[in-house]
């Protein structure tokens, strides 16, 4: 859960040259930072 909160608020502090190499646009991002920190993301991606 810590990882997550961690890795979230990375992502929220990425410049858009970053965002463009690893394909994620600005809304994604944003989306993704403003989520709550019990929703995990799920390992299994089937």
């Amino acid at each position: 859960m810590h990882a997550t909160r961690r890795q979230r608020r990375a992502l929220g502090k990425l410049d858009s040259h970053l965002l463009d190499d690893i394909g994620v646009t600005h809304k994604q991002a944003w989306s993704e930072t403003n989520r709550p920190f019990w929703e995990l993301p799920s390992r299994h991606h089937w």
